[in-house]
This record gives C-alpha cells, sequence and structure tokens, in this order.
C-alpha cells in the first residue's frame, strides 16, 4: 500500500536580484539545465527567474543560485542558513558548493576522442568543503586536500605519476564551511529540500540568509523561496533505475571503485538509495560465501527490495563451462539469499559477458539455457545488435533485463514482444558533468521509447584500477607498494576518462552534478506514475478533464515543462473531489 504523502508546488518569486548593485548580489539558477556555470558568466547579467515546481515526500529536490561579488575585493561567506523555519515544519534541507575543477573533457568518456592535451575548467563536485579541491589555473591542475600521520597537505591529482599514499585519508566536513568568493567572481550553491518529514499542508516562505565578510565589516543577503503543500499520493518507480555499482568489502581504506571498507560501503548503499537506485548490481569478484552474505545481510538491513538480485563476476557470471558448477553457484547464491534476507523467492541475476557478440555470443547459449533451466535469470550488456539474427531470444525466454547499448531497433521490438525487459544503457555513461544529458535520456525518454528501465555504467569505475594496459603511471599504479592510482585522478588513463556518478571519500561520498540529474529523473518518471495511478482512482468515462493520453504530456527534450504540465493535470483531477486547498 503507498504510503500517504504530499505534493509540494514550489512558487519561486520572480525577481532574480535581492537588490540592484549590491556588493554581493544572487540570481537563481536552474541546477539541472545544460548550461553549466561558469566564472566567465560572472561579467554579464543572466536573467534567468526561477519557474514553479514540485516537491514530493520522501523526495530530494534541488534548487541553484549564483552569489556574484561585485567588490573588487575578495568575499567571505561565513554561514548559509534557513533562518525562519520551526522545528515542527521538519522541512530538512542540505547545502553544498558547486566545485569548479579540471576534466580532461566536458562532453565525452573517451581519452582517444577527446584527449588529454586540453582540460577543461567544469563544474561537478558537490561538496561542504570548497577548499577540500585547490585548482591552479594557470598550470591547469587539481590539488586534493588529504591527511596523512596528523599532517595536512595537497595533493596533485592531475599528474599520472603522482600517486596516492595508502594512509592518506580524504573527507569532506559535515558542515558547509566558510568559503572565499574572489574579487568579481561568482560561486553557484546548490540546495537540496527534502520533505520526507514534511506533515503541514500550509504554505511556506523560507529565507536562505548568507552572512558574510568584506574585511572585518558583516553583512547579510537573504534569498526567498515560497511554495505550497497539496494532498496527493506518491506512487513508486514502477520503472527499474538501477546502475552498475562495484564495491565490494575489502577491508582496506582506499579512495577507489571497488575495494570498499564496510562504513564506506554502507555510506554508497545509503547514497543510492536516497537517490532513488534502489536496485544496484552487486559485484562478487574473488568473493567467498561468508562476504556475499553480508552483501545481502548489509542491503536487507539499509531496506533495499530484494525481489531482484543483480549479480556480476565471480559465481554471479553465466561464462562458466562446466554446467554442473554453474547449476551449484546458482543453488548457493539462492541459498545465500533467501538465508540472509526477508526475501524468500528473489529472482536471481546473473551477467553474460559484457558486450558479447558474434561467436563469443553464441558461446554462451547452453550456459544461458542452463540459468533458466535452474530458476534463474541471465541479463547482460549488448551493443551489436546481433541477439535476435544469432537466435539468442529465442533460445532465452527468460532474459528478462538487457541494457542497451547502440542497440538495433529488432532486438528491442522483439525482447518486448516477448514481454521481457529492456533497460537503457550507455546514453552516456557516468562521468560527463551535464546534468541535463542525464534526466533527459533516464527519465521521460525511457516511458516515451518502451524502455523498462535503465542501469548506465557506473557508479564509481576507476579504468587504471581494472585495466592495467592503458593506464599512464608506467606501472606504479601496481608495483608501488606505499601508493596508488586513486579514482580522483582524471588524467591516469590512456584510453577512458573514470566513469564517475559520485566520488569516495575515506569515511562516505561525494555526490556530482550528474549524479543528481540521474535522481532528477527517477523523480520525473515518479511523477508520471502518480499522474496514471490518480487517473485510474478518480476519471470515469464521464470526466471530460481525464479525456487526454498522458504519453502526449511528455517532450523529452523539455523534462521541466512536461513536469509541469504533469503537475497541472493532477492539481486538474484533484479539483473532481476538491482536494485543492481553498
Amino acid at each position: 500500500m503507498i504510503k500517504k504523502i504530499f505534493l509540494l508546488t514550489l512558487f519561486i518569486a520572480s525577481n532574480c536580484f535581492a537588490k540592484p548593485n549590491r556588493d554581493l548580489q544572487y540570481f537563481y539558477w536552474n541546477p539541472l539545465g545544460s548550461l553549466l556555470f561558469s566564472e566567465s558568466m560572472v561579467k554579464s547579467p543572466i536573467n534567468y527567474v526561477q519557474p514553479s515546481f514540485s516537491l514530493l515526500l520522501g523526495q530530494n529536490e534541488p534548487l541553484s543560485f549564483i552569489l556574484r561579488n561585485n567588490n573588487d575585493s575578495d568575499i567571505k561567506i561565513k554561514s548559509i542558513s534557513i533562518v525562519n523555519l520551526v522545528q515542527s515544519d521538519n522541512l530538512v534541507y542540505d547545502i553544498r558548493v558547486v566545485k569548479n575543477w579540471y576534466m580532461g573533457s566536458q562532453t565525452g568518456i573517451s581519452v582517444t576522442k577527446q584527449g588529454l592535451a586540453n582540460p577543461k575548467l567544469t563544474p561537478e563536485l558537490l561538496l561542504k568543503n570548497d577548499s577540500l579541491i585547490m585548482i591552479d589555473n594557470k598550470t591547469q591542475k587539481n590539488y586534493l586536500n588529504n591527511l596523512q600521520d596528523g599532517l595536512e597537505s595537497y595533493l596533485d591529482i592531475s599528474s599520472p605519476t603522482e600517486l596516492m599514499s595508502n594512509n592518506a585519508i580524504v573527507n569532506d566536513t559535515k558542515d558547509l564551511k566558510p568559503f572565499i568568493i574572489k574579487s568579481n567572481q561568482g560561486k553557484q550553491i546548490w540546495l537540496n529540500l527534502t520533505t520526507n518529514q514534511l506533515t503541514k499542508i500550509k504554505s511556506y516562505n523560507i529565507k536562505l540568509k548568507i552572512e558574510y565578510f568584506i574585511g572585518s565589516q558583516k553583512r547579510y543577503l537573504f534569498v526567498p523561496f515560497n511554495f505550497e503543500v497539496l494532498p496527493l499520493q506518491l506512487s513508486n518507480d514502477k520503472l527499474n533505475h538501477s546502475v552498475y555499482y562495484s564495491g565490494q568489502l575489502r577491508g582496506i581504506n582506499r579512495l577507489l571503485s571497488t575495494p570498499k571498507t564496510e562504513s564506506q560501503y554502507i555510506a554508497e548503499l545509503k547514497n543510492l538509495k536516497s537517490h532513488g537506485v534502489l536496485y544496484p548490481t552487486q559485484y562478487l569478484f574473488g568473493d567467498n560465501e561468508s562476504v556475499i552474505a553480508q552483501y545481502v545481510r548489509i542491503r536487507n538491513k539499509l531496506g533495499f527490495p530484494c525481489d531482484k538480485m543483480y549479480f556480476i563476476g565471480g559465481i554471479g557470471d553465466t561464462h562458466v563451462h562446466v554446467l554442473s558448477i554453474l547449476e551449484s553457484n546458482i543453488r548457493l547464491l539462492k541459498n545465500i539469499v533467501s538465508t540472509n534476507s526477508d526475501c524468500k523467492n528473489a529472482q536471481i541475476y546473473l551477467y553474460g559477458i559484457d558486450e558479447a557478440s558474434g561467436s563469443t555470443l553464441l558461446s554462451e547459449s547452453k550456459e544461458w539455457k542452463a540459468v533458466t533451466d535452474n530458476g534463474a535469470f541471465v541479463f547482460a550488456a549488448s551493443f551489436k545488435g546481433d541477439l535476435y539474427e544469432n537466435n539468442m531470444l529465442t533460445n532465452l525466454q527468460t532474459l528478462v533485463s538487457l541494457p542497451l547499448y547502440n542497440q538495433t531497433k529488432q532486438d528491442k521490438l522483439q525482447m518486448r514482444t516477448l514481454g521481457k525487459d529492456v533497460y537503457l544503457y550507455g546514453e552516456p555513461q557516468s562521468g560527463i558533468a551535464n546534468p541535463f544529458l542525464y534526466r533527459k535520456n533516464y527519465g521521460y525518454y525511457l516511458i516515451k521509447n518502451d524502455y523498462t528501465g535503465a542501469m548506465p555504467f557506473a557508479y564509481q569505475f576507476g579504468f587504471p584500477e581494472h585495466q592495467h594496459s592503458s593506464e599512464l603511471s608506467g606501472g606504479l599504479c601496481f608495483t608501488s607498494q606505499t601508493a596508488y592510482c586513486s579514482v580522483w585522478n582524471n588524467f591516469d588513463d590512456r584510453v577512458y576518462y573514470d566513469h564517475m556518478f559520485t566520488y569516495p571519500t575515506s569515511n562516505g561520498v561525494i555526490d556530482t552534478i550528474q549524479w543528481e540529474g540521474y535522481a532528477s529523473a527517477i523523480t520525473d518518471v515518479r511523477y508520471y506514475y502518480t499522474l496514471l495511478d490518480l487517473m485510474s482512482r478518480k476519471c470515469t468515462q464521464d470526466n471530460i478533464i481525464c479525456n487526454f493520453d498522458p504519453k502526449l504530456l511528455i517532450d523529452v527534450g523539455d523534462p521541466v515543462g512536461t513536469r509541469q504540465r504533469i503537475i497541472d493535470k493532477i492539481k486538474l483531477i484533484l479539483t473532481l473531489n476538491n482536494q485543492i486547498m481553498k
């Protein structure tokens, strides 16, 4: 039964600036738009008016604004807080700074196509501590603040031969730290509102108070937001938004994409869940039964659904040529899941050879059939479009999950005709600092094009860590006994930039703007299914206002406008029972 929640429709004041010609000004910014904020934009006015939008209970919704320093001297921002909330409002908020740093490319993830010669200053990281990363504009390099043996220093994370020390500790701060806005420059602020504890149906008029200093003079700036609450029930995501998650328990504290301590693993799973990803994959390379059981227990304790569990590597792979071993692996996984979770009837998914085609794809036929015969399921990535022509779809009637990458229409059509799942994959992979791209392609696009889910690659994936032949350290990544190539270095592989939705710290995880874009795509889908569920409950054939096709509301290229049209229909249908607030 879906919990009762409330729909928050947020109307932002149309005036862009608090006061003209002040030393510190603000203007609203679309946090999920295709236009990224850069320092050069500060020199010319930007007329962005925050549109009305909605928040739903249990949802994190991003807002953003730019603080612009009009002085010839630096401004120190001491604190940012909401000042007019009462405790009983239960509105949770989180404030971070959008950090610009140097990336290999703003548009792609292939080093061979984009090249390493021209680093781009790009907004990507969402930080509490703006000084966690220091940049050198002259050399176009990034430096990471770290603690080693009690001593704080900055490490070059732009040179391939500069490795991360094994004992380096890197963490963001719990609360927003004071930061500097340099003379005649700007800083993008990211605000997340969380309404899962919000219970009051009323109008909210909140003010963000910016306390800042010019020299020794203390001053204040206020940024207003106004919204109202409407009664509604929020539908769950009826598509399956997953992601390739490669974290495995290794007990060593590193800033890598796969080896994790238990605290890092738990922090990342919480982060996945809070962003709406309920079915992340689980890598099993080299794991024994007790470690796999620990994965299942942790996920179960954190409240992840376990009706479907996607395994990759080790006993989670299909390409085991001895069928008796494959059958034994399936039995073992079923026993682990049923023993260590509340899901006795969980569907177990094993991974086929990654992006296989031709003879390699055909070599899996017997294994895939054995998986099916033993009550498990196969999921596999494919981009060649030769599943149908090689008769693999016919042989594998229960191939229910297929992430697609430039797949032919015939494969996709046949999969859907057979009632199987088709997940979008690689449109794009993670690592491109463009939230609009992920929101557009993994949200309403899925509904419009008959996909049943998404599984982009990857939550975190460092290529030097996994593909030794392409790393640029000259072998130091793997021969050094005291240091390693961390995923914080974007310039240490000759083939791919690291695929990152988030970045690991020693005790947690740091979000990016592209990760928030993917989360917003999931929220968009939930809005759509909220409308469908509302129509099924409230509409009859005699209701003229219900005489429309919800899919016609979708403009894939305009997710903001699409969501607003859905909200407008929701409000209109709610009037059937006079549920709109007077």
